[in-house]
């Protein structure tokens, strides 16, 4: 399971939340460990398993510890994710199938007991969080924009040091990317929105509309960007849908055509070429390549030469004097 704590706990006898209900407290309630229902007689020197549910999972783990209890267990009861919390006690959480078989282990078992051992860390490849919603293939846009860690992410906050999960991480996470390329001398807020979509890293297993351009990193603002004026966004935000010249494109059956128009922000000419990266799709950039000069803003057109039979997702890369600018593309049937 996920586990924060580094210290083991244990060996310490197991019980169940449900099987140490304090004096006036409800079944239920002790079953999910919220406050006030665990009884110390049973629980102290103990760890707990708790259900999820009902109350927060760090709430349940301080539950434990106003009861004397030296760690939880904490376990699923459906779908759900697994959370490194920074918990009151040591706390190992379970997935669904893990937690089953625990609660079958310690029902056959006389007197159970268990330890709390942290094994390491484990690192998996990117990729997006269940929680997380996809965009809508009908749209002219693609949505999310790109993403960001949000799921367990160690964070200061108020309190002090937290774990904490969701938009509230990711947006913080790109907040900061931005506010670094911002300090960079004379870069504007539509070149850093830019570069955070040309410079996003491509996840192969979620790419469109599951993950927009890709995951946030920091780089160098590139001398290339596709810039979009406030008046714009409110067109299309009051219902003029007008396409947005945004470092992504939204391509379906209906609408095979797109256009982009990329700027030179630099200061030097840019002999500027595309490269089609990931398509099955025959796709098409008109033109591919060109002198851009500075401040000069060329259109380009992204086509699909046929309605498409499934979603293809890839991106029109274009390379110029060592800079290189991505834009992705989703096309839909």
């Amino acid at each position: 399971g996920a586990m924060a704590a580094p210290a083991p706990v244990g060996p310490a006898r197991l019980v169940l939340g449900s099987e140490a209900v304090a004096t006036g407290a409800d079944l239920e309630a002790a079953r999910v460990c919220a406050p006030g229902s665990l009884d110390p007689r049973r629980v102290g020197g103990a760890v707990v398993v708790c259900e999820r549910g009902a109350v927060g999972r760090v709430e349940k783990s301080e539950t434990v510890r106003l009861a004397d209890g030296v760690g939880m267990i904490l376990v699923n009861v459906g779908r759900g994710s697994t959370d490194a919390d920074l918990h009151a006690v040591p706390t190992v959480h379970l997935s669904v199938s893990d937690g089953r078989a625990l609660l079958a282990w310690a029902v056959r078992t006389d007197r159970p007991r268990v330890r709390l051992v942290a094994t390491g860390a484990d690192r998996t490849r990117p990729r997006v969080a269940r929680f997380s919603s996809g965009g809508d293939p009908t749209w002219t846009v693609i949505k999310p924009d790109l993403v960001a860690p949000g799921t367990s992410v160690l964070a200061a906050s108020t309190g002090g040091w937290d774990v904490v999960s969701g938009t509230s991480a990711a947006t913080a996470y790109v907040s900061g990317a931005a506010a670094v390329l911002l300090g960079h001398r004379g870069t504007t807020p539509e070149e850093v929105r830019s570069a955070l979509l040309t410079t996003a890293a491509p996840l192969d297993r979620d790419s469109g509309l599951r993950a927009g351009t890709g995951a946030v990193r920091l780089r160098p603002v590139p001398r290339t960007a596709y810039l979009v004026e406030a008046r714009s966004y409110r067109a299309w935000l009051t219902g003029r849908r007008a396409d947005l010249d945004l470092p992504q494109a939204l391509l379906r059956t209906g609408r095979l055509v797109v256009r982009r128009t990329i700027t030179n922000t630099g200061n030097r000419p840019l002999q500027l070429t595309a490269h089609l990266r990931g398509f099955d799709d025959a796709i098409r950039v008109s033109p591919s390549s060109g002198l851009v000069r500075p401040g000069r803003s060329p259109t380009f057109r992204i086509v699909v030469d046929e309605a498409p039979r499934a979603t293809d997702a890839g991106s029109v890369v274009w390379h110029g004097a060592g800079d290189r600018s991505r834009l992705a593309v989703v096309v839909t049937r």
